[in-house]
Formats: structure tokens, sequence, C-alpha cells
């Protein structure tokens, strides 16, 4: 699975709006720091500020950050009825850790929404669905990088 193809031709977002390698590491450090300031990414990318602050303007950027947060949407839309599902299966667990785990883990994420948290914990999930576990670029992904999505109900 590679979420960065363009159905139409399979072209990557890199080969569509045609970002170079500063553009997919500013794309891949404001998924995985979504707080990070224009000073921080230019520390990151080892760029200037203003050379960042810059390449942040550029329309084709903003658009393939657009298309890349869409994607990432519409994935989480699709898998998250799975994973309630699951939760909900594991709650009702005979075992009781496994139940008081998955509580914790429905309380916990259940307060990160309540208290604003949850763009850190959706950024997370961004970048490994977009970047997989390794972090290589997605210019860089085959077809069969990233995490494996469970097809059932």
């Amino acid at each position: 699975m590679t979420p960065l193809k363009n159905n139409k031709k399979n072209e990557t977002i890199a080969e569509k709006y045609r970002l170079d390698n500063i553009d997919q590491l500013l794309i891949r450090h404001l998924a995985e720091y979504p707080e990070c300031t224009i000073q921080d990414l230019a520390a990151l990318i080892r760029y200037s500020k203003t050379g960042t602050r810059k390449r942040l303007d550029k329309p084709a950027l903003r658009k393939a950050l657009s298309e890349i947060q869409q994607s990432t949407d519409e994935k989480l839309k699709r898998v998250s009825h799975t994973a309630i599902k699951r939760l909900t299966e594991l709650i009702a667990s005979g075992d009781e850790r496994i139940a008081l785990d998955a509580c914790k883990t429905v309380l916990g994420l259940n307060s990160s929404r309540n208290a604003g948290s949850e763009g850190v914990t959706t950024a997370r999930v961004i970048y490994e669905v977009q970047f997989g576990r390794d972090g290589r670029l997605f210019s860089q992904m085959s077809l069969n990088d990233g995490p494996k999505i469970d097809k059932g109900d």
C-alpha cells in the first residue's frame, strides 16, 4: 500500500507536484512534528529560515500537503470502524488484563480528544501511514510499504 499514489497516472505526489528532496523533507517533518516552528523546520532540514518559509509558501507544496491530509483522513475513517469494533471485542474479553488495557486505550484516546491534543496523536498516525515506520521519503517507497490495513468489517 502506498497512500501517495495518484490513481489516474499511478504517479507519486512528489512526481505530480514536482517536489524535490527539500520539499519532501519539509512534508515529512511537518507530518512528524506538526507544531514545529519555521525555525525548527529549517534546522531539521538544514536549510535557511527564509528558504524554508519560501518553500512552505509554494502552491505545489501546499497542494501536496492538502492531498496528503485528505488521503490520510480518508484512510483513518475507513479503518476507524474496524478499530472500534476490535477494541469493543477486547473490552468484552474474558482475560481481565486484555480488557483493562483495551479500556485504558479507549479512555486515553477519548481524553486526548477532549483535551485538544488530538493533533499530536493524529500527526503520528499520519506520519506512519504516509512514510512507513522506517521514515523513508515517499518517493522512495514501494507499493508494499506502510502499515497493513485489515479489510474486515
